[in-house]
């Protein structure tokens, strides 16, 4: 049985008892994991009984034939019902209402069978826009509203996701005035694995320059994470250089903002800028 919760059984006894079939009763007897409720036992009318099921499982039914007259009786062959799981609902468990452009976020659903219980089956999800993986969604970098829905055999949930940038100061760009690098100036020999950029704000982009303006590497921090320069860094021109500059730009609504701040690899008469657009 797939995907319901009530069956019909039926059987049919004979006898050459004065009132024929209508002296029998019928008495299921049944087994299985959890109690199952019958329309009728005991009656005649038991012969056609519809079963219903409180939860999946191997269930097993004979019937027991009395002649009410006679008082002989006899058992039907052994039926077995195996009830399947089946998806009533999916349910999406950690809807958000909005996230910043960029920013990943892990969404999950519950999905239960026709009993309400948890059901395990796979789940595929979708989004309007930006990338979704498994549930792993990764918000687009402009500000919008998206639907993402999760589906499992025919049932759906959906999240409506508003896609805006938080935490952004009265001239409406995102604020990174916290923005910095460090440590500054870095030195090869001082243990530091390279120079690290912290206070980021979502889809903050940064750009390695050499001293004569040619970009070197693009990094970029999709969520505001921090992100490290390492002296690993691809380009060995760069590497060498002994000054850096460095462009951080973050997605904004109306207009730019800019803050510089030293960086240097070693000492200068003129340490490059670190500029913050």
């Amino acid at each position: 049985m797939n995907g319901g919760t009530t069956t019909q059984l039926s059987v049919l006894g004979g006898t050459s008892s004065s009132g024929g079939e209508s002296v029998l009763n019928y008495t299921w007897i049944m087994t299985g994991p959890k109690p199952v409720s019958l329309s009728a036992n005991g009656t005649n009318a038991a012969k056609n009984a519809i079963a219903t099921f409180i939860a999946v499982g191997t269930y097993t039914f004979q019937a027991h034939i009395v002649d009410t007259v006679t008082n002989l009786s006899v058992d039907s062959n052994v039926l077995t019902v195996v009830v399947n799981p089946t998806v009533a609902s999916v349910m999406i468990t950690n809807k958000v209402a909005a996230l910043n452009p960029g920013q990943l976020y892990l969404f999950n659903a519950t999905v239960l069978d026709q009993f309400g219980q948890n059901f395990i089956t796979p789940v595929s999800w979708s989004a309007t826009s930006g990338a979704m993986n498994a549930g792993a969604f990764t918000a687009p970098l402009t500000e919008q509203t998206l639907t993402v829905t999760a589906s499992a055999q025919g049932h759906s949930d959906t999240d409506k996701v508003t896609v805006i940038m938080s935490g952004t100061n009265n001239l409406g760009f995102a604020d990174i005035t916290s923005a910095k690098a460090y440590p500054v100036p870095f030195k090869s020999n001082s243990g530091a694995p390279g120079i690290n950029f912290t206070n980021l704000a979502p889809g903050t982009r940064i750009r390695i320059f050499t001293m004569t303006g040619r970009i070197v590497q693009t990094l970029t921090s999709p969520d505001g994470s921090d992100v490290l320069w390492t002296s690993k860094t691809p380009t060995s021109t760069a590497s060498r250089a002994a000054f850096t500059s460095t462009s951080l730009k973050a997605p904004a609504r109306k207009r730019r903002q800019t803050r510089h701040h030293s960086v240097s690899r070693f000492p200068s008469k003129s340490p490059p800028k670190l500029s913050l657009k």
